[in-house]
């Protein structure tokens, strides 16, 4: 696929408009993201076909499903997944795929934005929510965006997108609680590369009709490419490992103690 670069780094050559035309464009590029009983959300972040949701709507399992809003299916394969940033990175098959890129910095108090995923599911996928930055929390070393933009269940892992039309985070949870409205958090764009060990560099079709060796015009619009996709796909890079791991029989009680 595309993503497949290596460490290249290259200037833009071309300055490009990353404007969206609209909701329903803005639409093309958020996925409805099914795993066992649970629905939640996804953002398409490169052309080939890498997307991006929280961790806990993929938990505990390597595959999904990945619905467009076409309605169109596929199955998708977790690659990477950080539980504590609550940030997965999912593959799709396909090439020419509308994306949205991640915010370059931060949007600034009571900046707009937007919302969009598929609360309760299918009913009512692409529903997109407006309201604007609240402020920036820390949360266990993690940079999280609060809103005071709706967020409800199947919403998780969608993009929250600001003016420019980039995602400026990744929906993750809300408080909720009597006498509590609006306060919902997603993960900064910032935190992305940092959690699922990835670079996303910015390219033109053009730049990258000429890597892959077809026209420009089958490309739907410019994006990101991811850089340094996993080596193995399925496997995180590092986290959750175990080293100088012995089982002994505790002599009061017989038992088998992990140690």
């Amino acid at each position: 696929g595309i993503c497949q670069l290596g460490a290249i780094r290259r200037p833009l050559e071309v300055e490009v408009d990353r404007g969206l035309a609209g909701m329903a464009d803005l639409g093309k590029r958020v996925v409805r993201i099914e795993s066992g009983d649970g629905t939640g959300s996804g953002v398409v972040v490169s052309p080939d076909g890498f997307v991006v949701t929280a961790a806990h709507v993929v938990a505990g399992t390597s595959k999904v499903k990945v619905v467009f809003p076409d309605e169109s299916r596929v199955e998708a394969e977790v690659l990477r997944v950080h539980g504590q940033a609550d940030l997965a990175l999912l593959r799709v098959p396909g090439v020419g795929l509308p994306c949205l890129k991640l915010a370059p910095s931060r949007q600034g108090p009571a900046a707009d934005l937007y919302v969009v995923g598929s609360p309760g599911g299918k009913a009512l996928t692409g529903s997109v929510t407006k309201g604007i930055v609240s402020g920036y929390r820390d949360r266990e070393g993690w940079v999280i965006l609060q809103t005071d933009a709706s967020m409800n269940a199947g919403k998780s892992g969608g993009p929250v997108v600001n003016a420019a039309g980039e995602v400026a985070a990744i929906v993750s949870f809300k408080l909720a609680a009597v006498g509590v409205e609006g306060v919902g958090f997603a993960v900064a764009a910032e935190e992305v590369g940092r959690a699922l060990d990835v670079e996303i560099a910015d390219t033109t079709d053009a730049t990258i009709s000429a890597l892959v060796g077809q026209s420009a015009s089958s490309f739907v619009a410019p994006g990101p490419v991811i850089t340094n996709p996993p080596a193995k796909p399925g496997q995180p890079p590092g986290g959750n490992v175990c080293s100088n791991v012995e089982l002994s029989t505790d002599p009061f009680d017989g038992s088998r103690t992990l140690h």
